[in-house]
């Protein structure tokens, strides 16, 4: 029973081990890069590079997501947890648009 246990647990902490952290820049009132390919699990960090207050949300009805207002050197993180295919936008500034793909 302890091996099994101790098997579950090894496979769990695999599972974790490769879920990624990956950061888009929101920079010149543009996402960089513009588009992305992520796995499930991953987590997107849109990090504020700029001056301004930027407002990401999901573009679509199968991932929802709004972070609220970012300031200035601030940042939001979601987690991916489905596979599909978002565009995310700013609120604030409706040229700024990325492609997110996510995959298994």
């Amino acid at each position: 029973m302890g091996r099994l246990v101790a098997a579950f647990s090894l496979a769990m902490m695999v599972n974790v081990a490769h879920a990624a952290d990956v950061v888009v820049a929101q920079r010149n009132h543009r996402f960089d890069p513009a588009r992305l390919s992520v796995k499930r699990g991953d987590v997107v960090h849109f990090a504020n590079a700029e001056n301004v207050v930027h407002h990401v949300y999901a573009d679509g009805k199968d991932f929802a997501f709004d972070s609220g207002d970012i300031p200035p050197g601030g940042e939001f993180a979601f987690a991916f947890d489905k596979t599909g295919r978002v565009v995310v936008r700013c609120a604030i500034h409706p040229q700024m648009r990325i492609e997110i793909d996510v995959a298994e």
